[in-house]
């Protein structure tokens, strides 16, 4: 099947401890999967024939790479999609021992990945045992929470055995 070894590896990342930030990469990884697949498939179909040498070819590939590198090393919330861009911009850009240009490892690769993100999904949401977000930051605040109250409330003279302190009543 088409990208099976990518649905794979794209689960096995996507799956984080919690929803949103599983979401969240999700979104990232398609997003530049679909930032340098196309942005690979423009660069062969336009620039390619206009280039007479591996020198002249190189030219694009290098302004390509050097924004998908712009994109990875830049806000850290989206670098992620620029180091995905880059993958698929060298998948549909590079050329095999046949020397034929051909998109389809690209195509595959978007297909394993929204395929393994389709399946993150559904894992995550029927038998993944995720804590929402704001739920989980609910249940540390009350933790901490009693927490404190039991660490003023259980002094070391108290847990001695000895009355209460002033403060406690």
């Amino acid at each position: 099947s088409p990208g099976g070894a990518q649905a794979v590896i794209t689960c096995t990342l996507v799956m984080q401890a919690t929803m949103v930030a599983s979401n969240q990469k999700a979104i990232l990884r398609l997003g530049g999967c679909l930032l340098g697949g196309p942005c690979g498939a423009i660069v062969l179909i336009f620039l390619e024939p206009l280039c007479s040498s591996y020198w002249s070819f190189s030219i694009p590939l290098f302004f390509m790479i050097l924004l998908f590198s712009w994109i990875n090393f830049g806000n850290p919330a989206y670098s992620y999609a620029g180091f995905q861009a880059y993958i698929a911009f060298l998948l549909m850009t590079s050329i095999g021992n046949t020397q034929n240009i051909s998109m389809i490892d690209g195509v595959h690769r978007f297909m394993g990945i929204l395929l393994g993100v389709l399946i993150s999904m559904l894992v995550q949401r029927l038998f993944w045992p995720v804590i929402p977000e704001k739920e989980l930051k609910r249940d540390f605040a009350q933790f901490f929470r009693e927490a404190a109250g039991f660490l003023k409330t259980y002094t070391p003279e108290r847990l001695q055995g000895q009355p209460a302190t002033k403060a406690l009543s």
